[in-house]
């Protein structure tokens, strides 16, 4: 729709850092609870109109309809500080936390294919975790 009528889209790829070791250090349970409460806070930070997904594993994949490179980093940014501030309950008063690192892209005036703009969206989730993790790259 957006590259059809000429609008902006931006999409975000977004991955739970050193999500084996909050497995191995706290179990498959606390796991599970992390990435429910990953996806509770994209919800919860992301515009209606956002289309989110999970994208395997502790990977999500957002499409931001008629967000421009700006907007799109500025919503990047809003959803890594969101996750940063979450804290995991282990029981009593143990909780841990984690961070997320996000790579993406935006289409503006080209005609790249969703596929191309995820694919985009992920080299640059890869050079954000390369780039020391909790941080967003394009």
């Amino acid at each position: 729709h957006c590259r059809r009528h000429r609008q902006n889209c931006g999409v975000l790829m977004l991955d739970i850092d050193r999500f084996k070791n909050i497995n191995d250090q706290h179990g498959h349970r606390a796991g599970d609870d992390a990435i429910v409460a990953c996806a509770r806070a994209l919800r919860e930070t992301l515009r209606e109109s956002d289309i989110l997904g999970r994208f395997g594993g502790e990977e999500f994949a957002a499409l931001l309809p008629h967000a421009n490179d700006q907007a799109t980093l500025e919503t990047a940014e809003r959803v890594r500080l969101a996750v940063q501030a979450l804290r995991i309950g282990l029981g009593g008063d143990l909780a841990f936390g984690f961070t997320i690192s996000i790579g993406f892209s935006a289409l503006a005036d080209r005609s790249a294919s969703l596929e191309q703009l995820l694919a985009e969206a992920d080299t640059a989730l890869y050079r954000a975790k390369a780039d020391g993790r909790n941080r967003v790259r394009q």
